[in-house]
């Protein structure tokens, strides 16, 4: 029994020593080179492949930003036109150019 007892505590022994080691080489080789690679291959494609859409997003939603735009000017025009009160008309816009502002940074419709 004692020397099952000694030969459980010796294997534990050497998990932690061996985790122990682990850590501490990971700490200072492994992790540094990892946060390094990041910095210099990773994050810049990341960033150019997240610049390189925004621009996508644009350039698809400006077209339909540019429409709601002139379509609240027009509702606008013809609400002054019929007599409506000014502030219909400014609340048309302002919706039209929320729907238009929504379109352009990926916010769905209500």
């Amino acid at each position: 029994m004692a020397s099952a007892l000694s030969i459980l505590i010796t294997a534990l022994l050497s998990s932690v020593i061996t985790l122990a080691i682990l850590a501490v080489v990971a700490q200072r080789m492994v992790i540094p080179k990892v946060k390094a690679w990041l910095q210099e291959e990773v994050l810049p494609e990341f960033r150019t492949q997240v610049k390189n859409g925004a621009i996508d997003s644009g350039d698809t939603l400006l077209p339909k930003f540019r429409e709601n735009v002139r379509d609240g000017f027009n509702d606008a025009i013809r609400d002054q036109m019929a007599g409506q009160v000014f502030e219909d008309a400014a609340k048309s816009v302002a919706k039209k150019m929320e729907g238009g502002l929504g379109a352009l940074l990926g916010r769905k419709a209500d």
